[in-house]
Order: C-alpha cells, then sequence, then structure tokens
C-alpha cells in the first residue's frame, strides 16, 4: 500500500517563488512535523558552505531571512505539505505524516529515528526500501551538522513522486 497524505496545495514553482528561493536551487526543509523544536546551530546555513537554502518552520516568531536561512513561525502562512513537495531534502523525526508526504513529493529524508515508537520499524524499513533517504543522529540533528547527510541525498536524483494517494488503497 502506499501511505495516505495530505496533498501540496500549490505548486512547487509557487512555493519557492513565495520563499524567493530560486527556482533551481537546492532547498532543504528542516522540520520537526507538529513538534515545537529549539533549532540550534542554524546560524552555520545562514553563511552558506553551499548551494543550499535551508528553511526551518518553527524557527522564528515571525518570517524572517538570514543569507540563505529562511526561518518560519511554527504556524505560519505555508501549508506543510507545500513545503515539503518544494523541498528537495527533508530533515526530520521518523514521523508517519513526515514519510508519507516526503514518499509522496518525491523528496529525500534525512530522518531521526525514534526507538522508542512502535510504529518506527515499520517506517524505517518503508524509508530504507521506497525513499532516498539517510539516518541521522539525533546530536548531529540537534547540533545543526546534517549537511553531510543533505549533500550525499542530493548528489541522487530526485525520482518520480510516489503520488501517496493510499486512501483509495486502504478504503478498498
Amino acid at each position: 500500500l502506499r501511505p495516505v497524505a495530505r496533498a501540496p496545495r500549490l505548486p512547487r514553482v509557487e512555493v519557492r517563488r513565495q520563499l524567493q528561493i530560486p527556482d533551481g536551487a537546492p532547498m532543504v526543509l528542516a522540520s520537526m512535523g507538529g513538534i515545537r523544536w529549539r533549532y540550534r546551530g542554524l546560524e552555520r546555513h545562514a553563511r552558506g558552505s553551499g548551494d543550499a537554502w535551508v528553511v526551518v518552520p518553527g524557527g522564528s516568531e515571525t518570517t524572517s531571512r538570514r543569507g540563505r536561512l529562511v526561518l518560519l513561525p511554527f504556524h505560519g502562512p505555508f501549508f506543510h505539505p507545500d513545503l515539503v513537495a518544494a523541498a528537495d531534502v527533508v530533515i526530520g523525526k521518523l514521523g508517519y505524516s513526515t514519510v508519507a508526504e516526503v514518499a509522496g513529493a518525491g523528496s529525500a529524508l534525512a530522518y531521526v529515528s525514534r526507538p522508542g515508537f512502535p510504529e518506527s520499524p515499520v517506517l524505517e524499513r518503508f524509508v530504507v526500501e521506497r525513499i532516498r533517504a539517510r539516518e541521522i543522529e539525533l546530536e548531529a540533528f540537534e547540533a545543526g551538522e546534517w549537511m553531510p547527510h543533505v549533500d550525499a541525498l542530493l548528489a541522487v536524483s530526485r525520482p518520480v513522486p510516489m503520488r501517496a494517494d493510499g486512501a483509495v488503497e486502504a478504503a478498498a
């Protein structure tokens, strides 16, 4: 079965236009889904050691930009599936919604495993088998030291999105 996910509302190019990110530039979305998170080590991404733009929902109380770093409020103006679809790589926790949205968008995933959650082994198996993905240690994620994972995922060509319309299959 394909996963069940919310579909994006806006085209990828429109989301990037609204974020003021060049269409051909790599975009990284750092997101913990619906969980508030205190991101550290983001300043290194503002200085930009490469081409990637980093977008962080929940990274600020208001929308702000620092170099190639775009910080958005936790409940900001962007629909999360739109951000996932606009991203080349998503970095975050291994959670069902994130996995389903990434699969549907054809994005890559650098994920923090959550071994204490009963669904994690199933999600991790799906990610390893069906998505361009790399596991990232929690400490590296917390410190903002994830660009080597991003670079490795960007080096792999983007597949055709899976189209996560598994709701029809699940209903059948």
